[in-house]
């Protein structure tokens, strides 16, 4: 249910309100400690003449205290903001190189590393989510994986060479769901916030090492620094001691965070392959390998692994994940005990029985194109943008029984079968060229190209005066091509290229940027599925190369956001219905979804696809649960008439993806809501 992915979002976010508590109790017990160090410090250092009957005034216990408090949460808080913020700055990347990770090309020639960039690529595709980047553990021989990041737009998947070496590709399908499933949960950013807490806890036992093997190579010296030498030394055994006590709490935090949402993501794993044997027979298989990383970080993102990566802390009280029986036992009851040969060979092969592999479905149907009517530049076309008719599509596949509203979030393996179905579909050229960093540009120019002839000489002309040469000629070659490319194909192959031109240095990327524009402006207009694709395409984009804070929420009620609300679901209405009271009616048909009183319908003139993209960047700031309230109604005003054209699927996914919801392709014969 779409419930469950917004539910999910908000309980994340209330996780990160448990870890400020847990954060804090850890702050609080290492203050007592040192607290109490300091005070034999003092009392030990007072005059035994001067003070022997009262001791050390209230003033002075109190004063030690605060100082040492404050000096607790400036050096504990003072570190795990500044991890958190380079992690943040660096997303997924930072924690993948930290570990070791090399980027896996897209093109890479390697059998196992073309299995996991394709099983990644298709449940990325098939959830609505950007294509992730792939980073490899080449010397890790164990089978692990992670997901890293602060958002979807900045995930990675880090992987062991043992798994994509060991797994078998249905096994592999179950790892990347579970970890599809902390993308999509909100777990990663919680994971990033509890590598902070972590690493601010133990800086206390850094600092007390420090201290001590300073204290000891300078007491060799004369008397008096020898003293001090000494006095540092053992302040330094003291924090270091302490500092272990707050290594346990730390691993205790991280522990009682990760393990429930290793549960809902095993859970997670079976739905969205609906083959207990894909992520059961991985864990299986991990159980007769072994997960434990060598790597010497594995202490700080154990809790991000599918499994236990670190050799010690991984029973009891302190471990990040269930044991691996438990987790089994839930997905296969049946299960006899024994974990997999790690001695077997693997079978390569893609399917074992029909049951293991969901059916392919049968070619979308196309219903023909239908012409955008004219409309003024920068403003709404005055029809709908393409002619397939996804609602009551004949000759299709079975619709879905839930509607595409109820999947966000989630992946279904009809879902992945038909993104495979569609990327095969896609002429073999094209789809290396959108891998490639270089021919990644020509790929966006060629879905760009106009019908009208003139208009498409005209742009091809004005690729051929500012691209590369190379580009240019790639471009042209690709443009031969283009009548071989399904419609509905189009923004699968954009998600595709993302990840190539994320490779872009900064100076060619604003160059394109603006190569994109002007090619999209070539007519003297900005019909529908141009906003589209510049939309999805700039905004993943800019999340790259343009380091901006995470967005955080400021509504937590669309009461305060009436007028982008209103500017929205207008856009929405006008471009579904050509007259103006199935327009009204498509409008009062999405604002009864949200519940905010009265909101006006704006003339279909007024209303320009600039100030649509303005109003979404603002409810963009709205809590999960307002979005869900504004998703439903953006979906109950593009379905009021009853059935959903291509451009109006198009055009949904991209105000999902503007508000950050991961909404899966619709398929044919599918509701929408």
């Amino acid at each position: 249910m779409a419930s469950n992915f917004f539910e999910q979002q908000d309980a994340a976010r209330k996780k990160t309100g448990y870890l400020v508590g847990l954060f804090a109790l850890g702050v609080l017990g290492i203050t007592l400690l040192i607290y109490g160090v300091m005070l034999v410090v003092i009392i030990g250092g007072q005059d035994s003449n001067a003070h022997a009957s009262s001791g050390p005034d209230a003033a002075v216990y109190l004063g030690t205290f605060v100082v040492t408090f404050v000096g607790v949460l400036v050096v504990v808080g003072g570190c795990s903001l500044f991890k958190i913020v380079s992690l943040r700055s660096g997303g997924g990347e930072s924690v993948a190189q930290m570990m070791g990770g090399t980027l896996l090309h897209p093109q890479t020639r390697d059998m196992d590393e073309r299995k996991i960039m394709n099983v990644v690529e298709e449940m990325a595709l098939a959830s609505g989510t950007p294509v992730p980047p792939v980073y490899l553990m080449e010397n890790e021989s164990s089978i692990n994986a992670f997901a890293a990041g602060y958002s979807p737009d900045n995930a990675v998947i880090g992987i062991t060479r043992g798994a994509i070496e060991k797994l078998s590709r249905d096994e592999l399908q179950g790892v990347v769901a579970h970890e599809f499933s902390h993308i999509l949960n909100g777990d990663m950013r919680l994971n990033i916030r509890l590598m902070g807490v972590i690493f601010g806890i133990i800086a206390i036992a850094v600092i007390g090492r420090v201290l001590l093997r300073v204290g000891f190579y300078s007491s060799g010296g004369r008397k008096k620094d020898a003293k001090a030498a000494i006095a540092m030394a053992l302040i330094g055994l003291a924090l270091l001691i302490i500092g272990g006590v707050g290594v346990l709490m730390g691993r205790l935090i991280q522990a009682a965070v990760s393990r429930q949402r290793e549960y809902l993501a095993d859970a997670s794993a079976v739905q969205f392959t609906r083959n207990p044997d894909t992520i059961g027979g991985a864990l299986k298989r991990i159980g007769g390998v072994g997960s434990s990383l060598k790597d010497g970080h594995a202490d700080e993102v154990g809790h991000m692994c599918i499994a236990n990566a670190m050799s010690s802390w991984g029973f009891g009280p302190f471990a990040t994940h269930p044991p691996l029986e438990e987790r089994i036992k839930r997905i296969d009851p049946s299960w006899n005990g024994e974990f997999s040969d790690p001695n077997e060979r693997i079978q390569r092969q893609q399917a074992q029985a029909k049951h293991r592999q969901p059916e392919k479905l049968d070619p979308i149907p196309l219903a023909g194109d239908a012409a955008a009517l004219p409309g003024m530049p920068g403003g709404l076309p005055g029809a709908v943008i393409g002619g397939a008719i996804i609602a009551d599509a004949a000759g299709g596949a079975a619709p879905s029984k839930e509607s595409a509203v109820d999947q966000i979030g989630q992946v279904s393996p009809t879902h992945v079968s038909y993104m495979h179905e569609l990327l095969d579909r896609i002429p073999q050229t094209m789809k290396d060229a959108a891998h490639d960093p270089e021919s990644a540009r020509a790929v966006i120019y060629t879905v760009l190209l106009d019908k009208d002839a003139q208009v498409r000489a005209k742009q091809i002309e004005f690729i051929a005066k500012h691209a590369d040469p190379a580009v240019t000629a790639l471009t042209r070659e690709l443009a031969e091509q283009a009548g071989d490319l399904p419609k509905e194909a189009r923004l699968p192959l954009i998600d595709m290229a993302v990840p190539a031109l994320r490779e872009m240095s900064g100076e060619v990327y604003e160059r394109f940027k603006k190569k994109v524009d002007a090619l999209i402006k070539a007519d003297g207009r900005v019909d529908l599925f141009e906003w589209v694709l510049q939309r999805l395409l700039i905004r993943h984009l800019d999340l790259h190369f343009v380091h901006q804070p995470e967005p955080k929420v400021r509504y937590f009620n669309l009461r305060g956001l009436t007028s982008p609300c209103g500017t929205v679901l207008s856009a929405l209405a006008h471009i579904g219905q050509r007259e103006a009271d199935d327009a009204k009616g498509a409008f009062d048909a999405g604002a009864g979804e949200l519940g905010v009183g009265s909101i006006n319908l704006q003339d279909r003139k007024s209303v320009k696809l600039k100030e649509v993209g303005k109003a979404l960047d603002e409810l963009m700031l709205a809590s999960p649960r307002e979005k869900q309230k504004l998703i439903r109604a953006c979906a109950k005003t593009i379905a009021a008439d009853g059935e959903v054209t291509r451009g109006e699927g198009e055009l949904m996914r991209a105000v999902a993806d503007s508000l950050a919801v991961p909404m899966p392709p619709l398929l044919p014969g599918q509701k929408l809501v």
